[in-house]
């Protein structure tokens, strides 16, 4: 996944760079990175946006599939 398909992602999701970090439990400063290019953005993550955008999942459904 490029930078630009994850900031198209999360735009979709309308996640911005600090509600995705938390999603996803890492860094601010890890989430601007991979927006910026900076560092790889992890296949788990990419999987994830992809199953959450092609199945229609809004990220409160998935979080609270944690919770269960």
């Amino acid at each position: 996944m490029t930078s630009a398909e994850l900031d198209y992602m999360l735009q979709q999701l309308d996640l911005d760079h600090h509600s995705a970090a938390v999603f996803f439990k890492v860094n601010d400063r890890t989430c601007r990175r991979w927006l910026q290019g900076v560092h790889d953005i992890p296949e788990s993550v990419a999987m994830v946006l992809h199953l959450m955008l092609r199945h229609g999942f809004t990220p409160e459904e998935v979080k609270r599939w944690n919770k269960v």
